[in-house]
């Protein structure tokens, strides 16, 4: 597929317009997409001789908008800002790079793939997109290619593959040398033994937090727990023997088709400054960790290429992963049903839309969405997560909880599979009544 010539075209007149302004103002989402998005975004501005001043944020107010009311500088939001582009746009100097659904029509600098007839679900995200505003402003910034790549395994858009525009960018990168793509177990860390106990994704019962389990699985396929993961990628008859039984585990736990197909996948790996290899999943984990360990700046500064940082990321990377493993142990227990829903209230912050995707993957009813509350003072900070199979029956989250949240005074949206709210605490049996009933209507009744 090729990248949309009209979108081109203004993403060149918002460059065009970048290129004279000296003070760039981007405003960017906490997560691996949006932490990627920032990164390409700064360096793009330090290389094209800018300054720059960069606000990570977890959620975007019309509050944030109207106090950059009256600046000269150049206003750049990524991976968020369509849903306030009638405000927006009444800046002076703006540009939205966003891929999330919302309510407008194509303007000059509004730039978002659902515009123009791509799905922004799966064909370009957030890093993707700023990527091509980058090399838009200088052809020479290819090199910075591995964070779109990053960003876009952190939205989970190269499952089941890459399509769309991002396949268009991806295959530019292959011939150009920039990424190398190996099939192989969805595990990550040297020894497989380790890697198995401390997935999260696949996560599977019996093995994912139980060494004990996972070592009896190792002996009945006959693997030594020391083999190094990437001997086994390497052996395609031991690779088909432990991913064939871990199907049938995933299978028999009642997990979904999607969690059942990545038990093998494609890994990506990339070159960073300083001949640094990495796989894109890595690097995503650990952007996407330093956002949920509220330091999203660390995750920055290792972009721009500041090795403590990078290290640094790698321990949030490793802490993250634990503290969701322990949660995921516990989270069958605390998820109740209504009739077309599942909910829980999460009891760590930034966990919940790992926990409600994960879960629905690979051990909870895959027949209806899930609904994670995590409580923030006087509001509940809502994530919702489907599967594809639910997607392609008429579920719509970003529908589901822009409609709901309106309705009980709260902000929602997102993407059909994957949809965020913000709500009063006092509202919360009224806006899960309201998501159980338009989900009905969009699934049918359960």
């Amino acid at each position: 597929m090729r990248i949309d010539n009209r979108m081109m075209e203004q993403l060149t007149r918002s460059a065009e317009m970048a290129k004279v302004i000296d003070e760039w103002r981007i405003f960017t989402h906490y997560d691996a997409d949006g932490i990627c998005a920032g990164g390409i975004l700064a360096r793009t501005a330090l290389r094209a001789g800018k300054r720059f001043h960069m606000t990570i944020l977890r959620d975007l107010y019309q509050s944030t908008i109207a106090n950059l009311e009256g600046t000269s500088d150049l206003v750049i939001l990524a991976d968020m800002g369509s849903s306030y582009w009638d405000l927006i746009k009444k800046l002076d100097h703006a540009v939205v790079l966003d891929h999330h659904k919302n309510d407008f029509h194509r303007e000059e600098h509004h730039i978002n793939p659902n515009l123009y007839g791509m799905d922004g679900t799966s064909d370009l995200c957030g890093s993707t997109l700023a990527f091509l505003f980058s090399i838009a402003v200088d052809p020479a910034n290819w090199d910075l290619f591995p964070y779109a790549m990053a960003g876009l395994v952190g939205d989970r858009q190269h499952v089941p593959e890459i399509r769309g525009a991002n396949k268009a960018i991806f295959d530019m990168a292959v011939d150009k040398g920039l990424v190398t793509s190996v099939h192989g177990l969805n595990f990550q860390g040297d020894r497989i033994l380790d890697a198995m106990v401390r997935s999260n994704d696949p996560f599977i019962v019996g093995i994912s937090g139980d060494i004990d389990g996972a070592r009896s699985f190792l002996d009945e396929c006959g693997v030594d727990p020391d083999t190094p993961v990437n001997d086994i990628d390497n052996n395609d008859d031991l690779c088909r023997l432990i991913a064939s039984r871990l199907v049938l585990k995933v299978i028999e736990q009642g997990g979904s088709f999607e969690g059942a197909s990545e038990i093998m996948t494609q890994k990506y790996l990339l070159e960073l400054d300083g001949g640094i290899g990495l796989s894109a999943r890595s690097l995503s984990h650990m952007m996407n960790s330093s956002g949920r360990k509220d330091s999203p700046s660390t995750g920055l500064a290792a972009i721009l290429g500041d090795m403590p940082s990078l290290e640094r990321c790698r321990e949030f990377r490793e802490d993250y992963r634990d503290g969701v493993q322990v949660e995921l142990l516990d989270l069958a227990g605390q998820v109740e049903r209504m009739q077309n829903i599942q909910f829980f209230e999460n009891r760590v912050p930034a966990m919940g839309g790992a926990l409600a995707g994960l879960g629905l993957e690979y051990f909870l009813d895959r027949r209806a969405p899930v609904i994670a509350l995590t409580k923030a003072g006087d509001k509940f900070k809502i994530s919702s997560r489907g599967l594809w199979s639910l997607v392609h029956a008429g579920l719509d989250l970003s529908y589901v909880m822009r409609t709901a949240g309106e309705r009980v005074g709260g902000v929602g949206g997102g993407h059909p599979i994957a949809s965020g709210a913000t709500i009063p605490v006092e509202k919360k049996q009224q806006f899960l009544d309201l998501v159980d009933e338009i989900v009905g209507e969009q699934l049918g009744a359960i």
